[in-house]
């Protein structure tokens, strides 16, 4: 889930030459060494600000929560418009780094950045319960921006993950509101991701909840994570991966409870939903093998077709070859698209695009596809592809497909073969690669 604190970005070396420099003030140092190794810098326009950073700056909250953010601000311009990030993580060493690199990169342009960190995490006080509340800590945060002396009446919101998900609670927010987003690996829909086909998606639950329960982040012991998938009943499994969690109780046991995600996901308003209420234009970039793939197309076509205008013609996508916060290696290759970087990459064009700080054309295609196999990129006008051609595929079984060395088949053709079960236990039967799981 750490979408800034997960990956090696830089060999050893290198890292350990960064944080000196961040941890002496040798801010220069380490923004010339990341933007060397790290970040994207061609196609994007140069950095003309040195960079002056406040720290653990933020308000309380209507019930007396306080909420900390570092802020970054471009040397010598009084009003800017404002990036704004809400991170649902320990405020570590390693995060406070990873996330300050990403935002002097983009205040070097111009932006005042806002790292801000969510309820009972990143420096911000109360306790922590993923999600729900962000509609409300995050509008508060909107009140707040607009106070600020630097504001400009621009705001942009830029996150992945659960802290893609803060930019969706208040996307449809005006004055002050977002007015872009680039939001990757998330959607509208917590509940279908969890939920895909009416099953729980227990590995990323759990995956979740061993990173996440209680006061601080640990790093996850895969270990624990297939004790926890193993055990029965599924309400047991949080207590045999690492103890007894209140969110993990709550996801398994909410599925049909309309207002428990209500709380997450959005009430519809007038039957529209958290996708067709967004105010602002949005930059949406998927992986092929992420778990919120699915519902974040849903978006993209509730998007394109349901939200208002610009919105609508405005919205982007982009589907790479990428997991959860993470590159694969590609077909035939022994190469990869780092995630990171990419995640980053788009930012500055589109926000200034957005945002109207230069006169740049928007250069980026509707949709922009990965080809899997040929390992290419495709620039496409729509999603779903009109030309696309879709092929049902049936399961077939001689009587004994219920192993691993059945009779099973898949093929094109129906038919009315007879069913067959077995009652041993699927978990401890067939080996399996592992699905679309959080990470």
């Amino acid at each position: 889930m750490n979408i800034m604190g997960r990956q090696r970005i830089v060999p050893s070396v290198l890292a350990v030459t960064l944080s000196t420099g961040l941890l002496s003030g040798c801010t220069s140092i380490t923004d010339f060494l990341a933007a060397r190794f790290y970040l994207p810098v061609d196609g994007v326009r140069a950095a003309n600000y040195s960079v002056t950073t406040e720290r653990g700056v933020g308000f309380a909250t209507r019930d007396g929560i306080s909420l900390r953010a570092d802020v970054y601000h471009p040397d010598g311009l009084s009003k800017t418009p404002t990036i704004l990030v809400r991170i649902p993580f320990t405020k570590t060493i390693s995060n406070t780094f990873l996330s300050g690199i990403v935002a002097r990169y983009w205040a070097a342009r111009g932006y005042t950045v806002v790292i801000h960190g969510t309820r009972g995490r990143y420096a911000s006080g109360g306790t922590f319960y993923p999600l729900i509340n962000e509609r409300d800590d995050g509008i508060a945060t909107l009140q707040w921006l607009a106070r600020q002396k630097w504001y400009d009446g621009r705001i942009a919101m830029w996150g992945g993950s659960a802290f893609g998900h803060t930019a969706w609670a208040i996307s449809d927010q005006v004055n002050p509101g977002p007015k872009a987003l680039f939001v990757h690996i998330a959607s509208t829909d917590f509940r279908g991701m969890f939920y895909p086909g009416n099953a729980f998606s227990l590995e990323s639950a759990l995956y979740w909840t061993i990173r996440s329960r209680g006061d601080r982040d640990r790093e996850v012991d895969l270990a624990d994570l297939d004790r926890g998938a193993k055990q029965l009943p599924l309400i047991d499994a949080d207590n045999a991966a690492i103890g007894d969690t209140d969110f993990y109780n709550d996801w398994l046991l909410n599925q049909m409870n309309d207002e428990y995600w209500r709380k997450i996901d959005g009430a519809k308003v007038d039957g529209a939903s958290t996708a067709e209420t967004l105010q602002a234009p949005v930059l949406l970039m998927g992986g092929w093998f992420d778990p919120f793939l699915p519902t974040q197309l849903a978006d993209f076509e509730a998007i394109t077709t349901k939200a208002r205008e610009p919105v609508a013609s405005q919205a982007r996508l982009i589907i790479g070859p990428w997991g959860h916060a993470s590159a694969v290696e590609l077909p035939q290759s022994d190469k990869m698209i780092p995630y990171r970087q990419e995640s980053v990459r788009p930012s500055i064009p589109w926000f200034d695009y957005q945002l109207g700080v230069t006169d740049a054309p928007l250069n980026m295609a509707r949709v922009k596809l990965f080809i899997m196999g040929e390992n290419l990129w495709r620039d496409e006008n729509e999603w779903p592809l009109a030309r696309a051609n879709y092929t049902e595929f049936y399961l077939h079984s001689g009587g004994n497909a219920n192993t691993l060395l059945g009779d099973g088949t898949l093929s094109t053709e129906p038919g009315d073969d007879a069913g067959d079960m077995t009652a041993t236990s699927m978990i401890h039967e067939i080996p399996f690669r592992r699905p679309a799981v959080l990470c």
